[in-house]
């Protein structure tokens, strides 16, 4: 974790611990696993459209998604991106 944080130069990194029944788990995996094959959400758009308008999600909105019916609420990401010339 620590050789991350400073390769890419981040100012926020989110650390999460759910304690959540079983049943929530289960609930989230089946939502994540169910969107194995979707686009990628290229425009990072809050609204989980990408460019195409296609259903669709970044790494750390899949995440949040599959938790939201579980009544997890994460924080607003904060996207950070090292650009590199």
């Amino acid at each position: 974790l620590e050789e991350a944080i400073f390769e890419t130069e981040a100012c926020l990194i989110e650390v999460t611990s759910l304690s959540l029944s079983a049943s929530a788990v289960q609930k989230a995996v089946q939502f994540a696993e169910s969107c194995i094959g979707s686009p990628y959400n290229d425009i990072f758009a809050p609204d989980c459209r990408n460019s195409q308008g296609e259903i669709s999600y970044y790494c750390s909105q899949l995440i949040t998604e599959s938790y939201k019916d579980c009544g997890v609420e994460f924080p607003d990401h904060r996207l950070n991106f090292k650009v590199h010339f």
